[in-house]
């Protein structure tokens, strides 16, 4: 099938299917053709992308679109450094989308929250002794305040006994995707430390996460897992094939009983437990329109501003003013 390229994210057929695969691949509401120029990609998508001088970068309505070019003609896009930056941005009408709410302070006038996105589920990885014992990281998991992860985590489950980090002082890793995911282990860490038991949370780029957690070099791991299904057997695959393939089968040959009442539950015979399911969600301004997070993620192809729509008998306009966003996604 399709191969993807972890570095610059681009989707590569396999011309070596058969020509109807191909086709149903490129045909794919997410896909699209891009021929490589020499001033960079030139694709058949909604959007082309332009980097800013900030650090940023643009959504450029693309007039190669192979369906038709985006209503709006800019999206432009800036990182955070903490998720209230966006808040206040969106708070004081800067921005047109606010990360994790309608304001920081107050919420915006006339603004509405756009349906949650599943970010898959979250999991925590003791790598050092004492706690790098099948079960116990479920245990430690269960022990924390589902509400202290309400703005982060489905958070759906009944608190048991609370457990804090018995070891020395070290580091808890997590991948670095942004403020989001530093956030949230930032909580999980502050609810397990105490004096001379602290954990100290670092953002690592993929590769020296991977290395990390391969070697044991911190205390424990945030990471995050995504199985095929929610049903028992994927995500106990999933949990289990972070510690080691053979691991994962070891496990999967031990387990009988598919009827769990809780996910949960999974976690007591892995080395990772589960924190909880991950969502981002978003206050969206007023005149802001049409944003479709139905397939999983920001669709902004059908996107429009509604104080332009009166111009037009049926449809939105076909171009639009800048439309700067802080939505902390990279």
């Amino acid at each position: 099938g399709p191969s993807r390229s972890a570095d610059d994210g681009i989707v590569l057929p396999d011309c070596s299917l058969p020509a109807h695969e191909v086709v149903r691949t490129l045909g794919a509401s997410g896909s699209a053709i891009a021929v490589e120029t020499k001033t960079g990609l030139l694709g058949t998508g909604p959007f082309s992308v332009a980097p800013l001088a900030s650090g940023g970068f643009a959504l450029v309505a693309n007039g190669h679109a192979r369906a038709a070019s985006s209503y709006l003609e800019r999206i432009e896009i800036e990182g955070n450094r903490e998720p209230s930056d966006s808040l206040r941005a969106f708070e004081r009408t800067q921005d047109d989308l606010g990360f994790g709410g309608l304001g920081l302070f107050e919420n915006r006038k006339g603004a509405t929250l756009l349906p949650r996105i599943g970010c898959g589920m979250f999991v925590l990885r003791p790598l050092q002794k004492p706690w790098d014992v099948p079960g116990v990281a479920q245990r430690v998991c269960n022990g924390l305040s589902p509400k202290l992860f309400a703005g982060h985590l489905t958070a759906d489950w009944v608190q048991e006994a609370p457990l804090t980090w018995p070891g020395a002082d070290g580091d808890l890793i997590v991948e670095d995707r942004g403020v989001w995911f530093s956030s949230l282990a930032n909580l999980v860490a502050g609810a397990l430390s105490t004096k001379g038991h602290s954990l100290t949370v670092r953002a690592l780029p993929s590769r020296d996460f991977a290395e990390a957690t391969s070697k044991r070099t911190a205390a424990m791991a945030l990471d995050w897992i995504d199985p095929v299904s929610r049903t028992p057997n994927d995500v106990l695959a999933a949990l289990a094939e972070l510690d080691s393939p053979v691991r994962a089968r070891e496990v999967m040959r031990a387990y009988t009983s598919p009827k769990v009442s809780s996910l949960r539950t999974l976690g007591q015979s892995t080395f990772a437990g589960i924190l909880g399911e991950g969502f981002l969600q978003f206050g969206v301004a007023p005149d802001l329109v049409g944003l479709d997070t139905s397939a999983g993620y920001l669709d902004w192809e059908a996107a429009y501003r509604s104080s332009l729509q009166g111009l037009f008998d049926t449809t939105p306009p076909a171009t639009q003013p800048n439309l700067p966003t802080s939505a902390g996604a990279r």
